[in-house]
């Protein structure tokens, strides 16, 4: 009888694969873990831009001050304050779980300069100078020399424990404005208030032109951005007293002119109906797109006044509500007087300007007036709107926006 043996080939091949199989595997899962270490890093790399950005918008605020109006900077300290507004607010955003810290030195992670077009290529270039700078550069980093880096999941298979990685952002100021929009759902920080801008005739000395353009006005009042409270006694800002005329105080033939001669400010329409609960919500939030859809979604005088609906004489339960926004910094609108010939039904007024102050006192008489004190300020906001020009030929003083720039 014949015997047949097992032959042992297929078994011995077996054992041959298994070495290439361990070795496929531990290629995909070193593969597997590059990629989830970049993705990681990418997530970091993400969260640390969004740090340099809000880092780069805070420092970039506080280049313009209340000491632009007085005609005095004292830059060396104004950095320094920017330089710390950035890293505080870098420290409360967090990358890989660890907060963000930057290097506040001069030459460090926040730098100050300008931003121009290189002569020979056209392109813009950042120049950097520590007098009167326009553009923040911030540098976030998390890297190994720092020994901040951010930590990868597979050191022990790959052999690197960390990863380096930087976010950069820039961020310009510009006074080129010609008018406001809401900002991604974010209000106009505005007040529904209008100031006599001027007098064509020039008898009248109320007006923002004499009072704080030529500096006519009082400076009896300060303002302490520390303590956030308004102080007695000269600041070295001129002062503008904004009266709001009795109710009913019109002339013979129910005319407004007798309104417009013994006040020099107004409410307006800025889509708010004039009602009460209207103006009210304005006061406190400013201007949200919705009630701004009457005008295109936003307020631009850009070369040509803007006729407004306005009221010379607003409900006295809105006194309390003005008081309650004193000392807070609001954008508001310069106007000029509609001629009787030229004035519709509705009271109306011309839109000319936009500036910026904080109401510091309010007081009535006997006969229902009001009288505001209303001092300048500087705002920055990312709801200003620029200029097309391209020669920004248009400066406002009291109102800057912040953009990002790359």
């Amino acid at each position: 009888m014949r015997r047949y043996r097992r032959q042992p080939g297929p078994a011995r091949r077996r054992g041959t694969l298994m070495p290439a199989i361990v070795f496929a595997i531990g290629v995909v899962g070193l593969c597997a873990a590059l990629v989830f270490d970049r993705l990681w890093l990418d997530a970091a790399r993400v969260e640390l831009r969004t740090a340099a950005e809000a880092a780069a918008l805070a420092a970039a605020a506080r280049l313009t001050d209340d000491d632009q109006l007085r005609g005095i900077t004292d830059w060396p300290a104004l950095l320094e304050s920017a330089r710390e507004n950035a890293a505080r607010v870098a420290a409360e955003n967090h990358v890989a779980g660890h907060s963000v810290e930057l290097d506040r030195s001069a030459g460090g992670d926040v730098r100050f300069g300008v931003v121009t077009d290189d002569a020979n290529t056209g392109r813009a270039v950042f120049l950097e100078t520590e007098y009167d700078p326009t553009t923040v550069v911030v540098t976030a980093q998390a890297v190994h020399s720092r020994r901040n880096g951010v930590a990868l999941f597979f050191c022990k298979l790959t052999g690197i424990s960390t990863g380096n990685v930087i976010g950069r952002a820039g961020v310009t100021i510009d006074n080129a404005v010609v008018g406001v929009r809401p900002f991604g759902g974010v209000p106009v920080p505005a007040l529904p208030l209008g100031i006599l801008a001027a007098d064509p005739e020039g008898l009248r000395e109320d007006t923002w032109r004499q009072q704080i353009t030529q500096q006519q006005g009082t400076d009896r009042f300060g303002f302490d951005d520390q303590e956030q409270r308004v102080t007695q006694g000269p600041d070295g800002i001129r002062e503008i007293t904004l009266t709001f005329a009795a109710a009913g105080n019109t002339d013979s033939a129910g005319n407004v002119e007798a309104a417009h001669s013994s006040s020099n400010c107004c409410l307006l329409n800025m889509g708010n109906g004039l009602t009460e609960q209207g103006v009210r919500r304005q006061i406190f939030d400013g201007w949200s797109q919705d009630e701004l859809e009457g005008f295109g979604g936003q307020f631009v005088i850009d070369g040509a006044a803007v006729p407004v609906e306005s009221a010379s004489s607003p409900t006295a339960s809105l006194w309390a509500d003005f008081e309650r926004n004193i000392g807070r910094p609001r954008i508001c609108v310069l106007y000029q007087i509609v001629p009787r010939s030229d004035r519709e039904n509705a009271e109306h007024v011309l839109a000319t300007e936009l500036v910026a102050g904080r109401i510091l006192s309010i007081d009535g008489d006997d006969t229902g007036a009001v009288r505001i004190v209303f001092q300048p300020t500087v705002i920055t906001t990312r709801t200003a709107v620029l200029s097309d020009a391209t020669n920004n030929s248009v400066e406002n003083p009291y109102l800057y926006k912040l953009h990002l720039t790359h």
